[in-house]
């Protein structure tokens, strides 16, 4: 887990307008399941997008580790 202050988000850098971004790891021996959560965003609109970034890291993340 980390925070993040998004300089996009036209807010100043405090505590309160940071996000906190949460990655999970879970899986067995033929599996591993990659979970994220990304909270404190300011506006519908910004979690959209937020939400679309996160599509295009994971599917970047699931092709290079899918690699033989």
């Amino acid at each position: 887990m980390n925070t993040h202050h998004s300089p996009l988000s036209g807010q100043p850098d405090l505590p309160n307008s940071r996000h906190t971004l949460t990655w999970t790891l879970d899986g067995d021996d033929d599996t591993t399941r990659l979970t994220l959560a990304h909270d404190n965003n300011p506006r519908p609109a910004a979690a959209l997008h937020s939400h679309g970034m996160w599509d295009s890291l994971v599917a970047s993340v699931k092709s290079i580790a899918e690699r033989r």
